[in-house]
């Protein structure tokens, strides 16, 4: 609506009165100020105007050529339109549908591009050179018709079949002739020729007609044509004979039907035409065709024997003349019965007879030599020598019974069986060792070394005294006949005893496995989640009373205490046992759970405890009776444990465990705390 005009009502403007211009310069001030603000709705409103029929100009302006957009209203009766100038999109905006009800067109640049239905149902593009339809996908729901030539840049999908004419070509058989390579055969493919009408990697061809080539390969041997030939007289590599002429030939030039192969124990075999003989390889023989050329008379195909060199199947060779050697100056002779022979040099050397290793001639063949020896030599009964000497010196006599020495007896090794060496008051000096059997001294008697001669004496009893020190090597032990290692002592002094050590057969304690118990009343509920307050709960008047520390199972509950482990405590896990009791009479479970941290000096308190680690038991089917648990599992103390830390621990009841189904209150009595040292004290 626009600005209202009020009249000014000139006083002048009566009879008899004088106007003066300036009356109707106000008046006229007025009317003007209505029109240029606000404008007019031309609606018939009292001071608007009436409505505006006709617009008689050949150029109207709409907007006042401000930044906005520009709207033009046809208000109607129950359906508006609005054409908008959109001013920033540079664009005409209709917010209803636009109807050309003729044959005219909307045209583009000129008369030749435009959109129109020319008939009732068709809509037509039209342009003189080119449609192009911009988008990532088309969708034509219908049938397209297409008067000229389709061109794609990319593959043409049709999702069952494309018609050509009265040719329909399915996607199978679209299959057939994808990626088909001309001149090659692929499975499932159509074939087409190569341009010189070849084709490759055919398997198999069947046909229920006459197959026409010009020749049949194989990639060696080429045929070029089927004869009947029954004397093969063409004699040529590339025909192919048919069945009668093969068996034609065969039948005129067949000579033998049969022949017999006898073996060495006179069984016969009848091989007849077509049948084959193999002889087979074993027992240390080689059977090769060294020569298969020709097969005539002159040039026989020769099928060669051969003894393979290292023998291992033959298990026997006997023969009454038999020799085995290198030449006939060299050999083993079995010719003489009951004699082996063995021959060197051309002369026997050394025989063996029944029972009997001997020299062929007396006197003749030494057993080593002075720098080829033998190791050792066992002879069980006598030795028989015309003179015995070790390290050169004789010791003894022709025709004496016994050893006589011409020095110490000090050199090599006595070994047991020797027998009894009597020396009388006379020393035994080795610089070898003395083994085997018992070396016996008197009672009371000594044994040392050259400058102390008693260093170890040896009483009547056994006992043995020692004069000076005991000293054995690094890394030595000493024990018993049946444990000889019992004590270990290192390069360093440590001693190590394998077994438990006593003390007049009580044991000593040593570093390990130890146990502090911690009663309830030394625990303390916690601040949050706390269990109930310490109970002093009767059993029985005169009888012993229970201090117990109740947790209930309606939520996981805690207690809290603090221990300041010895400094031989080697810092590692701990396990522990619960001690408890019920009001409970049946047997329901419960699940006690234990988790600590260490805490430094100068450290704060205010830490995480470590992982949990939980025990199960169940109660005995009557009250106040004692339940110890097992012992856990191993319970990792957060905080990197050190010596002298203390160390927090908050026991608690795990109601979220599949054991604790218990209803009534676990009362915890105690704990036990197993820990491990690693030191003898606390130094």
């Amino acid at each position: 609506m626009g600005t209202a005009y009020t009249t000014t009502s000139p006083t002048n403007f009566v009879d008899g009165e004088t106007i003066n211009a300036s009356d109707f310069t106000t008046e006229f001030n007025a009317i003007d100020a209505a029109f240029e603000t606000g404008g007019h709705q031309h609606d018939g409103t009292d001071g608007e105007g009436g409505a505006i029929e006709k617009l008689l100009s050949n150029a109207i302006t709409f907007g006042t050529g401000a930044d906005t957009d520009i709207a033009v209203t046809f208000n109607a009766n129950t359906s508006d339109g609005v054409l908008t100038w959109m001013e920033d999109e540079d664009y005409f905006q209709f917010s209803d549908d636009l109807l050309i009800s003729s044959t005219e067109k909307i045209q583009f640049r000129d008369t030749a591009i435009y959109i129109n239905s020319s008939t009732d149902g068709q809509l037509d593009l039209v342009a003189d050179t080119e449609i192009q339809i911009a988008a990532t996908t088309i969708d034509v729901n219908g049938n397209l018709d297409v008067s000229g030539t389709i061109v794609s840049g990319g593959t043409l999908t049709a999702t069952t079949s494309i018609g050509i004419g009265s040719a329909v070509l399915t996607e199978a058989e679209l299959e057939m002739l994808d990626g088909i390579t001309a001149g090659t055969a692929a499975a499932s493919k159509a074939v087409v020729l190569s341009a010189d009408k070849d084709i490759a990697t055919v398997r198999n061809v069947t046909s229920n007609g006459t197959v026409q080539f010009g020749s049949l390969s194989d990639g060696t041997i080429t045929a070029t044509a089927f004869v009947d030939e029954d004397d093969m007289s063409s004699d040529s590599a590339t025909l192919i004979p048919t069945q009668q002429s093969v068996k034609a030939y065969a039948d005129s030039v067949a000579g033998m039907t049969s022949w017999v192969l006898e073996d060495g124990d006179g069984t016969e075999v009848s091989i007849t035409n077509s049948k084959e003989v193999k002889f087979v390889e074993g027992g240390g023989i080689d059977i090769d065709w060294t020569d298969t050329d020709n097969g005539t008379d002159g040039d026989p195909y020769d099928l060669t024997f051969t003894i393979v060199a290292a023998q291992t199947g033959i298990t026997s060779v006997t023969n009454t003349s038999l020799t085995v050697g290198r030449d006939a100056d060299n050999d083993i002779d079995f010719a003489t019965d009951n004699n082996i022979i063995f021959r060197a040099s051309g002369a026997d050397q050394v025989k063996i007879i029944d029972g009997v290793l001997s020299p062929v001639s007396d006197n003749d063949v030494d057993l080593g030599s002075s720098s080829l020896q033998f190791k050792d030599a066992y002879i069980h009964g006598t030795l028989e020598a015309d003179a015995i000497t070790i390290g050169g010196t004789a010791i003894a006599a022709a025709g004496t019974s016994s050893i006589t020495t011409t020095g110490a007896l000090n050199s090599g090794s006595i070994t047991s069986g020797f027998g009894t060496i009597d020396t009388g008051s006379s020393a035994i000096s080795t610089t070898g060792a003395v083994s085997g059997g018992s070396f016996v001294v008197p009672d009371d008697g000594d044994i040392g070394s050259a400058s102390a001669t008693d260093a170890m004496q040896i009483s009547s009893a056994g006992i043995v005294t020692f004069k000076d020190d005991i000293i054995i090597k690094d890394a030595g032990t000493i024990g018993s006949a049946s444990d000889t290692d019992a004590l270990a002592i290192a390069s360093n002094g440590v001693v190590n005893f394998t077994q438990a050590p006593t003390v007049a057969s009580a044991a000593v304690k040593t570093a390990g496995k130890e146990t502090i118990f911690v009663p309830a009343a030394a625990c303390q509920p916690t601040a949050s989640n706390g269990c109930a307050a310490l109970a002093n709960v009767e059993t029985t008047s005169g009888r012993p009373d229970m201090q117990v520390l109740d947790f209930d199972n309606g939520s996981d509950e805690h207690a809290q205490f603090q221990v300041a482990f010895p400094k031989s405590w080697n810092e590692g896990t701990v396990t522990f046992q619960v001690f408890w009791t019920t009001t409970a009479t049946d047997t329901d479970g419960v699940a006690w759970g234990l988790q600590g941290v260490a805490v430094s000096d100068n450290d704060t308190i205010d830490v995480a405890y470590g992982s949990a680690v939980v025990v199960t038991d169940d109660a005995l089917s009557a009250a106040e009776d004692l339940c110890v648990t097992a012992e856990s599992g191993a319970v990792t103390i957060a905080g990197s444990p050190a010596a002298a830390d203390m160390c927090f621990f908050r026991i608690f009841r795990d109601v979220s465990d599949g054991n604790d189904d218990m209803a009534e209150d676990a009362r915890l009595i105690g704990l036990k705390l197993f820990y491990t040292t690693d030191a003898a004290n606390d130094a």
